[in-house]
């Protein structure tokens, strides 16, 4: 466990982490049986655990607390839980109903796909949800709207439609729900009494294992304003959580065009939203709970023992001495609220943004590496500025060579060309615009270990081919060895896009190191495809004795 995440990182990720793994762990026992201690079904590190200080092991220790584990309704089987070192804004979808593509707003400004191309959780962006930072561990980064401090949070939000087994107390199944972004708006709030922040967009998530029902818009867009079964909206707590000071301040119904429910896994979000704080609130610490109210039921709150967790943002209520209204600038200067990238493959991608408060004119700029690279982004300079311009789009040809690219895009918002700035806002995309062929749960190779007087004579492992751009592609599969012998066979040897192929590999012979290469090469693909062919590189061990405690990484992918 401490390999797969430190113990360094917020207790609530920690946890997460613990409970996807034994998970996987779980499902692999039901599909191949008993795991052994080897690269062949996991990655084991002697002794990580062991070298840990005393803090770190307690971490741990509450983190790998009981037998949790992830399932679908109805059934006990465990969910192939796949995680991955990270995530950028949207996740991987797979086919399987759990391994939705899940909007992941936190991960905007610094996470990028490693790992992830099965779907599932980027452990640096649960990181960065239990640290309530735009960082994956506590202090590093931007302050985000809201911090979940509970494992379950970040599990809902990445398996879509879970139950948690062996979790006590039992969370519900059926509603629940994450807050995701409240952009624009600062982790902690210093307001006055009677003091609203106007003009919000929440985005929220449906965590839950049940459909949420949503009334359709008018004709021409508008929202109803009653009939609704589906509401957002928030009370003011105190701040050890004992009491309410006021409930449901506002409710803000739910609806959406050509749909009669928000499915499990998806998004919504409801513009102009204000918090306020009421008249006559005494000076002190508070917490703003956002909430979801589903015919008459809170999701959250102090209303029974086992409700979902609570999504607060930190209240300072300061009379301040000053009078009269508060000062605009303190929590919405000239802002860009919302941004989006769109791109069309083969042709152009773009960025463009939606001005707020006033904000006529823009500052632009932005940067790009290499997929996957190691560098920080803090490490790159910004490539290009444009400032004080009035336009709120921009837009570029993609190129092959430039298709393997992530970006970091920035705009912020003034009043005229020489008043108030606003801070940074800050998206990110990666082009994966054009077909590209990868492995994605190998990196460099993959080995593996027989012992020359074991009675085991295969071993198998599961290479998942991806198509990580847009458009489709073909492709076939075909192994070479060193000495010509026949050891190794993989099924199927070809496919379409996205599929599992097995690799099977036999005792090659006595004791000795042999070695193949497995390559994958794109026989089509619409458009023309970035790259043309994929070696892996196959290390088979015979040895005299194999101490399987202390097996090293070899050549291990990004993936359990």
């Amino acid at each position: 466990m401490p390999q797969e995440m430190d113990p360094g990182h917020a207790a609530s990720s920690v946890r997460a982490q613990a409970i996807a793994a034994r998970t996987y762990a779980y499902n692999q026992i039901n599909t191949y049986g008993t795991l052994n201690n080897s690269t062949e079904r996991q990655v084991y590190i002697p002794y990580r655990y062991h070298v840990l200080s005393a803090a770190g092991k307690t971490v741990v220790d509450q983190a790998v607390a009981g037998q949790v584990y992830l399932s679908l309704p109805n059934i006990t089987d465990p969910i192939a839980a796949f995680f991955g070192q990270d995530n950028d804004m949207w996740t991987t979808g797979r086919s399987q109903s759990y391994l939705k593509s899940i909007y992941d707003p936190i991960s905007r400004a610094e996470g990028h796909d490693v790992g992830t191309s099965n779907g599932g959780m980027g452990q640096k962006a649960a990181g960065r949800w239990g640290a309530g930072r735009t960082g994956e561990y506590p202090g590093q980064g931007a302050e985000w709207t809201v911090r979940w401090d509970t494992a379950q949070q970040i599990l809902a939000h990445y398996y879509t439609g879970i139950n948690f087994i062996g979790l006590s107390p039992d969370p519900p199944d059926d509603y629940r729900f994450n807050i995701l972004e409240v952009p624009g708006l600062p982790g902690t709030l210093h307001m006055r009494p009677g003091e609203s922040i106007t003009d919000l967009e929440v985005y929220f998530q449906n965590s839950g294992n049940s459909d949420w029902p949503v009334i359709p818009v008018y004709p021409g867009g508008s929202c109803p304003q009653a009939g609704h079964r589906t509401y957002l909206s928030y009370h003011l707590y105190n701040a050890s959580n004992s009491s309410a000071v006021a409930f449901a301040i506002q409710k803000y119904g739910l609806c959406q065009a050509n749909s009669g429910a928000l499915t499990r896994g998806n998004y919504a979000w409801i513009s102009n939203v204000s918090l306020k704080i009421p008249n006559g609130t005494p000076p002190g610490n508070y917490k703003l709970r956002l909430d979801v109210q589903i015919d008459g039921r809170w999701l959250s709150g102090l209303q029974g023992t086992n409700h979902w967790p609570t999504q607060d943002i930190e209240v300072v209520v300061d009379p301040g001495g000053m009078g009269g209204e508060p000062e605009v600038n303190i929590n919405h200067p000239p802002a860009v609220f919302t941004t989006e990238v769109w791109r069309k493959y083969g042709q152009r991608f773009g960025f463009s943004w939606t001005p707020v408060n006033g904000a006529n004119y823009f500052d632009f700029r932005y940067r790009s590496r290499v997929f996957h690279s190691a560098t920080p982004w803090n490490a790159i300079g910004w490539t290009e500025e444009l400032n004080n311009v009035q336009f709120t789009s921009v837009y570029e040809s993609v190129y092959c060579n430039t298709d393997r690219h992530e970006y970091q895009f920035q705009v912020r918002g003034q009043l005229g060309p020489d008043g108030d700035e606003s801070s940074w806002k800050t998206t990110y995309t990666k082009l994966k615009v054009l077909p590209f062929l990868s492995i994605s749960n190998v990196t460099q190779g993959y080995a593996t270990f027989f012992e020359l007087d074991s009675p085991s004579q295969t071993h198998i492992a599961n290479l998942y081919v991806t198509n990580e751009g847009g458009g489709t592609l073909q492709w076939q599969a075909t192994v070479s060895t060193a000495n010509g012998q026949n050891w190794m066979t993989v099924s199927p040897t070809s496919g379409t896009d996205d599929r599992t192929v097995v690799l099977t590999i036999t005792k090659p012979g006595g004791l000795g190191t042999y070695t193949g290469q497995l390559t994958f090469t794109i026989t089509g693909s619409n458009p023309a495809a970035c790259n043309d062919s994929v070696p892996v590189n196959i290390t088979a061990f015979v040895l005299e004795h194999v101490e399987k405690e202390y097996l090293p990484i070899i050549l291990k992918g990004a993936v359990p």
